[in-house]
């Protein structure tokens, strides 16, 4: 469409202008945006993501923020940019800087922070931070840097990130001229070697971090002379022994992931304000008696994945969280705690306990969560877990246990979540009743514990038990079970249910089941089945029929005969949907940071004494990242087609593993193989239910 002459005058009008705009720019000493940038406004020059191969050298009056990251610059030197004091900031990572020259940045004097890392740079000139002496941060990480001496010029540096370089030495004058330095991040590099006075000089420093140094294997005796170091990380290094001595100001000391088998009794005796103590995934097979006693701070342990036979003795009463999972722990000492223990978390899942003596914990007011799960526990003896009025969580899951004596939950008031699942005991025995010892109790879990699960239905159907209901409990599993029958008392029981699930039960569907179908045809708010509709298994006559299909004439008698054996109706289930079943995997952690969320799995020491067979956890529930350095839990997947030969090859083998008093694993596994019966496979932990945990290395 053609320009009508007004708009033509227009055009030429604002054209002009900008000219002129210009020209006055010029003519005043401003420098206009260049047109390599994005914008320029509110004092910062966008110039990021623009391909550029060299910066612009200069930028309009009054800048203060320069964005050149993610471009292709090469190379930064004296003429890269013109002076400007007024700009503080400066980004220049994600490019492919290999060199910085001589006063490179000379002409920032007022830069308060310089990001070069993400770049490829192998060579940083000893003049290249030249009147820089204002900068406070220095981010490096991520280049190729074998080395140090360029430090110097930039005396007023709080924090320093050099983190994924190239380094293996540190001498003793690389950080000497940093005296007002917070952070020091060295980790990721290759390291293999600390002066004793490499960090003399910080007397600032507040956070050191020195690890996935994996060529790290011996540190001199530092000499530190700050009072302010709080937090050091010398996790995923090759550590032998406990690096030291450090400030008594230290809060946060991480070495997990080493080769540490003994604490000495002076290797914390400086830290006297420690809060938490992290040495997960090391060799530990002493820990001196009484050498934490003295820190009156320290609230958290963890020591999970040693090599420890019994519990450090003589704790602090502070410590408030001890994690002591997949050691070699046999037996809990009595008088452990002291009943001004203000212990709330305790963890020694996975260990070779046996039994729990009767008041251990009596007395440790603030406990919150125990948790014996993958033990080889057999008896909850009268008083085990008596009057612990703040426990919450008890979590027993995948042990032996074949009996429950009378009082052994005495007293439990504030009890909201139990866990006995995977409980491979065939013949059970409950002795008394101790559901109303938990009132409060809210999450019942008994998947894949036969015996348990019959004892408790006999246990419910006492109509005595009708006038105590658990009016707050909410959710019980008592899948995989083998359960032919289910009490009709748990309605009266448990009046609030929302959560019941049945699946993979046999369930025999004679009269006395009918009142299952009329209770779940009547509400719409419970959850009976996770998987597959209810299925009658016996008699013959009704196998594979859904119960909620039965007519009221169709129920079974009690004394109705078999006169035929027909093909298990749970035999159709597909591996896929076997495979949803959740498996018992050791709560686990990785990072010496008990933030990290990432799960570790790893193959214990004891594996090299002849201990290999599979846990019964690994073949039934949960997850602690850590993540982060795993190893993937072990898994069965039994088939239901296994020939009668296969099986009996099976169970001598597992007969043979039993027999093994020193085989942690093989006791274990012996727990989970019994897991399925005629009609159906208990379901494998791991896939559903995961429990998380906090992550640490």
């Amino acid at each position: 469409m053609a320009m009508t002459g007004s708009t033509s005058q227009l055009c030429h009008v604002v054209l002009l202008g900008l000219v002129m705009l210009m020209v006055g720019q010029h003519a005043l000493g401003q420098t206009p945006c260049p047109i390599q940038c994005r914008f320029c406004s509110d004092n910062t020059a966008n110039c990021s993501r623009k391909s550029l191969t060299a910066a612009p050298t200069s930028y309009p009056r009054g800048t203060t923020d320069i964005d050149l990251q993610r471009n292709n610059i090469r190379v930064v030197g004296t003429r890269s940019f013109t002076r400007s004091e007024t700009v503080e900031s400066l980004k220049l990572n994600g490019n492919k800087i290999t060199i910085l020259r001589d006063n490179a940045l000379s002409n920032f004097p007022n830069l308060l922070s310089l990001d070069l890392s993400d770049n490829k740079i192998t060579s940083i000139s000893a003049g290249a931070f030249r009147n820089l002496r204002l900068l406070r941060t220095l981010f490096l990480q991520n280049n190729k840097l074998a080395s140090l001496g360029f430090l110097d010029q930039v005396p007023s540096l709080t924090q320093l990130n050099l983190s994924k370089n190239k380094l293996r030495v540190i001498g003793e004058t690389e950080f000497s001229s940093l005296g007002n330095l917070h952070g020091l991040d060295l980790s990721s590099n290759e390291i293999t070697t600390l002066h004793r006075r490499a960090f003399k000089n910080l007397r600032s420093l507040r956070n050191l971090f020195l690890n996935h140094n994996y060529n790290l294997a011996t540190t001199p005796r530092f000499e530190f002379t700050t009072e302010y170091l709080q937090l050091v990380d010398f996790s995923k290094c090759a550590l032998n022994e406990v690096p030291g001595p450090f400030p008594a100001s230290v809060t946060d000391l991480r070495l997990g992931f080493n080769n540490i088998k003994v604490v000495n009794d002076t290797d914390l005796s400086n830290i006297t304000n420690l809060q938490i103590l992290t040495m997960n995934n090391n060799k530990l097979q002493i820990v001196d008696d009484g050498i934490m006693s003295h820190l009156t701070e320290l609230t958290d342990i963890w020591l999970r994945q040693n090599e420890l036979t019994y519990i450090p003795r003589r704790l602090p009463d502070g410590v408030k969280r001890l994690h002591l999972d997949s050691n070699l722990i046999q037996t809990i000492e009595l008088d452990l705690f002291t009943n001004r223990s203000r212990l709330e978390f305790f963890n020694v899942q996975e260990n070779l306990i046996n039994s729990i003596t009767p008041n251990t914990f009596r007395g440790l007011q603030f406990l919150n969560t125990l948790n014996f799960e993958l033990n080889r526990i057999e008896v909850l003896e009268s008083n085990t877990f008596s009057h612990l009025g703040s426990l919450s969580r008890l979590l027993l899951g995948s042990n032996p246990i074949r009996k429950i004596e009378a009082g052994a939950f005495e007293n439990l008031a504030n009890l909201t979540e139990l866990s006995l699942s995977y409980i491979s005991s065939e013949q059970f025995e409950i002795m008394g009743r101790f559901l109303p010892e938990m009132l409060r109790l809210q999450k019942l879990d008994l998947r894949a514990s036969p015996g348990l699960a019959a004892a408790f239905m006999t246990m419910l159907d006492n109509s005595a038990l009708s006038n105590i209901p658990l009016q707050l409990l909410t959710s019980i599993d008592l899948s995989y079970n083998d359960l032919e029958w289910v009490s009709p008392q748990i309605r009266a029981i448990f009046p609030h249910l929302n959560f019941m699930s049945l699946d993979g039960n046999a369930l025999r569907c004679t009269r006395r089941l009918k009142w299952l179908k009329d209770w779940m045809a009547s509400t719409n708010t419970i959850t009976f089945y996770q998987d597959e509709e209810l299925l009658c298994n016996k008699p013959t006559r009704l196998q594979g029929r859904p119960i909620s299909s039965l007519g009221d004439n169709e129920w079974a008698s009690e004394d109705e005969q078999d006169t035929e054996v027909l093909s298990d109706p749970f035999s159709s289930q597909s591996q896929a949907d076997q495979a949803k079943a959740p498996e018992l995997v050791p709560l686990a952690m990785t990072d010496d940071n008990p933030e990290d969320g990432k799960k570790v799995r790893k193959e214990k020491q004891r594996n090299k004494k002849g201990k290999g067979s599979k846990s019964s956890s690994q073949q039934g529930e949960k997850t602690p990242k850590e993540t982060e350095a795993s190893s993937k839990p072990i898994k069965d997947n039994p088939k239901k087609s296994e020939t009668s030969s296969q099986k009996t090859e099976t169970s001598s083998k597992q007969s043979e593993t039993s027999s093994k008093k020193t085989d942690k694993k093989g006791k274990k596994n012996k727990q989970g193989k019994k897991k399925q019966s005629d009609a159906k496979e208990a379901p494998k932990k791991g896939q559903k239910d995961r429990k998380p945990a906090a992550t640490v290395e």
